[in-house]
């Protein structure tokens, strides 16, 4: 059942979908951890990345992090089996997800004081940074090229666009 649902993710890595954003719900009864997806490392890292191939911008849903005001309303954080962990904890765990992108959060303070901490690295963040980089302002990453063929010598390599085409 589980590989029905994920054809149409399969579908949208295969014609090159840039970003995916995994939704507010959890999995129950399953090999994953039963915590939402946004701070699921099972399913964003390992399905998702590893398993999947996406190499994409992953954004969460929103208000994972904190507490939001909507239209005076005081919606808790959707952070779907971690409601007891503090805010600086739920960041870090969307981080150690592979999530790149924090959907509907300002606390820029919480990452900085997870870097100063030492509990998120550098790399960790460059990670993502160039992920989002490759989208917004894709001449200033590289891509990777294509390997000539062996014979082929009198064509320059093309570079990659999304989906490796």
């Amino acid at each position: 059942m589980r590989d029905l649902h994920l054809e149409p993710f399969k579908a949208a890595i295969a014609a090159g979908c840039a970003q995916m954003m995994p939704y507010y719900g959890q999995p129950i009864g399953t090999d994953w951890e039963e915590v939402g997806f946004g701070l699921n490392k099972g399913v964003v890292q390992g399905l998702l990345r590893d398993k999947l191939g996406f190499d994409g911008i992953v954004c969460t849903d929103w208000g994972l992090i904190t507490d939001a005001e909507i239209f005076s309303e005081v919606h808790e954080a959707r952070a779907w089996g971690l409601e007891s962990l503090a805010e600086l904890q739920r960041a870090a765990r969307v981080l150690d997800a592979g999530c790149d992108q924090f959907g509907g959060e300002s606390r820029t303070d919480l990452i900085i004081e997870l870097v100063e901490s030492g509990r998120i690295p550098e790399y960790r963040l460059d990670a993502s940074l160039r992920r989002i980089a490759r989208e917004v302002h894709p001449r200033l990453v590289r891509r990777p090229v294509r390997r000539r063929r062996p014979g082929r010598r009198d064509r320059r390599p093309r570079r990659l666009h999304r989906g490796g085409r």
